[in-house]
């Protein structure tokens, strides 16, 4: 799973975020929307409380 999800992040940064910087003048809505899509959110761990 590991390796999966590091190809997935190579594929994104490698490829496909070089890719989108054409799309930067021409759609910049999209453009935009792509970034806020690639952005991380840390939402910290959750944990259930116990009864």
């Amino acid at each position: 799973m590991n390796e999966i999800i590091r190809k997935a992040k190579e594929l994104l940064t490698d490829q496909i975020d070089h890719q989108m910087e054409l799309m930067r003048r021409r759609e910049p809505e999209f453009y935009n929307a792509y970034q806020s899509a690639r952005k991380i959110i840390d939402i910290g761990v959750r944990h259930e409380s116990k009864e």
